[in-house]
């Protein structure tokens, strides 16, 4: 890239210049209105955080500074040595394959591989940036992405060094709780970071000076601070008039209840679908009211998807896979089935919904009565046939004969000792009685076990619903029988036994659930408002944005290294969980208890309100353009002197000469091609030098 840059003479020839000059293959990108800032900010579109945040800046100082500009530039992509160049390419690829990319992220935060890199970049593209910069000649330059710092932070220095034009350069970083080592550099004139974590990395890795670190939060879209300041207090009876305000205006019903915003990032990557699914049934079996609304970004597909699946065949699905897997695991494991001394035959199902429907036992006897009801359990396919024939008894004429040496076996030992045969008498008599009563309890549990099995066959070919699921899934209600009487009912947790009279008496209600599939969305800050829990994978700007609404996050994946520390952020900020995307109930469990609790979710919007900073990037540009005006008014200043000394030195410059009075004589034409004479090369891009 190097060779792409011309000769020495040709880049000094370039800072002698000042930059005033526009390139010959690139026009200025600024406007000849522009009376404010030129700001460059320094991107590339790896993943939509980067451009997001540069425009939010950008459009700060627009707003805050009057007549300013701004553009964005990818130095990797123009000037970078191969395969640095193809950064884009290279980050969708390792993006979809997250143990390539944990392997690049961790080797390339070494601090030998990053000394490396700093010498090769160097090396290799410093002189290219450098003129680039020198030809754009913005007043302030500002890095939002990683790998843009120590180059341009050279470039902008020897900039000032040999043209006494000094170009401040600031890092915005654009992580959260952790960040690539290369965001740091203690060239620039401040570097800002959203949290603690952050601050503490760019003094250990980098020993960047404690005054050049400034806590500021992430830099968001305005709208986000304007929503924020609107909505106030989300359990506020003003920010609830204001969420249904904007409900509307979105035309989401708020008669339906509750609303669960779901995204998967830009494109609409993630495992959506099966974490619909999963929320889908969890709602309905729940008894939970409410939309569920997809953030497909530019997946069409599964947006079309969304609009076309039959959702009760999705509960048919749920529900065949609940039969398919319901199980029993060994004593000790957690419990659904609890059968055992002291316990009153309680049943409770767990790990239902879409995917996942394993019912486990708890802490049983490891008696006959433990392998009885196993067998019937953890059969795969519950059919009408009894599943106590499937008990593994020998054949016939094998019983006789084990009957008969038992017998007779009986008989020697009673002849050998007749006082044993007394006690053993007594013993058995003893023994016999609670046997009695064993068998009894066992019958009568096994008979309650095949009806429970028998009624829930039955009744499934004509349920919409995981049968296990409808009847322990009951909701907090009063409900009329066939002949008028009303009883209650009670919604049953995970983890409570009910016994199974409780059970056959209970009555299901499902919850009115409806999908809506949205395309790209622009207006996101509307769209968090109008939202009780957002389910998103672990992006920064994401999350920074929910925040500063107070809003409460599921999330459900994230990028090795690079977003670990995202996670962390949300859970010890208290104001969310993760559960992987691989467990999509898991997801959708957490978030129906979030629901169905509304002093959790309050207390999860507090936590995210204290952690969100809605104005974060009002708040940087204020600084930068603050430091920068200084900068360029000292600039100015000392061409003025510069331009007054030049004059002192060469004289006054010579009276351009006058046009002919005879204008029909002198076209406007020559009157040109006489301007071009007295700039020679102008027109052509050529940078005249004192020996040409």
């Amino acid at each position: 890239s190097n060779e792409d840059v011309g000769s020495d003479t040709d880049l000094a020839a370039a800072e002698a210049a000042a930059a005033n000059s526009e390139s010959p293959d690139e026009p200025s990108p600024w406007s000849e209105h522009c009376t404010g800032l030129k700001v460059m900010f320094l991107s590339s579109d790896t993943g939509g955080g980067h451009r997001a945040s540069a425009e939010s800046l950008g459009n700060q100082f627009v707003r805050l500074f009057p007549g300013s500009e701004y553009i964005l530039l990818d130095i990797m992509t123009d000037h970078a040595p191969s395969p640095y160049n193809e950064l884009k390419a290279a980050y969708k690829h390792l993006s979809a394959h997250p143990n390539q990319w944990n392997f690049v992220y961790k080797m390339s935060n070494t601090t030998a591989f990053s000394k490396l890199q700093d010498v090769h970049w160097k090396l290799m593209m410093e002189r290219a940036v450098r003129k680039r910069i020198l030809h754009l000649a913005p007043d302030v330059v500002v890095s939002v992405h990683p790998m843009m710092n120590s180059v341009p932070v050279v470039s902008c220095q020897k900039i000032s060094a040999r043209t006494n034009r000094h170009i401040p350069m600031f890092t915005v970083v654009t992580d959260l709780g952790s960040a690539h080592s290369s965001w740091f550099d203690k060239g620039v004139e401040k570097l800002f970071v959203a949290s603690e974590n952050l601050r503490q990395l760019a003094q250990d890795r980098k020993k960047v000076p404690t005054d050049k670190l400034v806590m500021s939060g992430l830099p968001i879209r305005h709208d986000f601070a304007l929503q924020a300041e609107k909505l106030g207090d989300r359990f506020s009876q003003e920010g609830k008039d204001y969420q249904r305000l904007i409900r509307e205006q979105l035309h989401i019903d708020s008669g339906l209840g509750k609303t669960v915003l779901v995204m998967g990032g830009g494109e609409g990557v993630g495992s959506l679908s099966n974490i619909v699914n999963a929320l889908y049934c969890e709602l309905y079996l729940k008894g939970i009211d409410g939309q569920i609304l997809v953030v497909c970004g530019r997946n069409e597909q599964l947006k079309q998807e969304l609009a076309d699946r039959d959702w009760n065949e999705v509960l048919h699905e749920s529900n065949r896979v609940a039969r398919s897997q319901l199980s029993m695991s060994a004593c000790g494991s957690g419990g659904a089935l609890g059968v055992g001394e002291g316990s009153n035959s309680a049943v409770s199902m767990t790990d239902y919904g879409c995917g996942s429907a394993v019912a486990v036992v708890g802490c049983v006897d490891s008696g006959g009565m433990t392998n009885r009801i196993r067998k019937i359990l953890s059969s795969p396919s519950l059919t009408l046939e009894n599943p106590l024939s499937m008990l593994p008894y020998g054949k016939k004429e094998n019983k006789e004969k084990e009957a008969a040496a038992d017998d007779k076996k009986e008989e020697e030992e009673k002849e050998k000792d007749g006082k044993e045969e007394e006690e053993d008498k007594e013993k058995a008599a003893t023994t016999s009685s609670t046997v009695e009563k064993t068998d009894a309890t066992t019958d009568m549990m096994m008979e309650a076990m095949e009806d429970f099995v028998m009624e829930t066959i039955e009744s499934s070919e004509d349920m919409e619903i995981n049968p296990v699921s409808s009847i322990l899934n009951p909701k907090e209600d009063t409900a009329s029988t066939t002949d008028g009487t009303s009883h209650q009912f009670t919604k049953i947790e995970r983890g409570e036994s009910y016994s199974e009279a409780e059970l056959a008496t209970s009555n299901f209600v499902a919850g009115h659930v409806e999908v809506v599939g949205l395309g790209f969305v622009t207006n996101m800050a509307e769209y968090m408002v109008a939202t009780d829990v957002l389910v998103t994978k672990a992006g920064p700007g994401t999350i920074a944005e929910a925040a500063s609404l107070s809003l409460p996050v599921m999330l459900t994946s994230f990028l090795p290294g690079q977003e670990e520390g995202n996670v962390d952020f949300v859970v010890d900020g208290k104001f969310g969980a993760y559960s992987s995307d691989r467990d999509p109930s898991g997801i959708a469990e957490e978030v129906a208890s979030w629901l169905l609790d509304e002093h959790k979710l309050e207390t999860l919007s507090i936590a995210a309100k204290e952690a969100g900073k809605p104005n974060a990037a009002a708040e940087i540009v204020q600084q930068i353009g603050q430091s920068t005006l200084r900068w360029k008014e000292h600039n100015e200043e000392l061409a003025a002197k510069d331009e007054k000394a030049g004059i002192l030195r060469d004289g006054a410059p010579s009276p351009e000469p006058e046009l002919p009075q005879d204008s029909s004589q002198h076209t406007e034409e020559d009157a040109n091609e006489d301007a071009v004479e007295l700039n020679p090369g102008q027109d052509e891009g050529i940078e005249v030098t004192e020996s040409s």
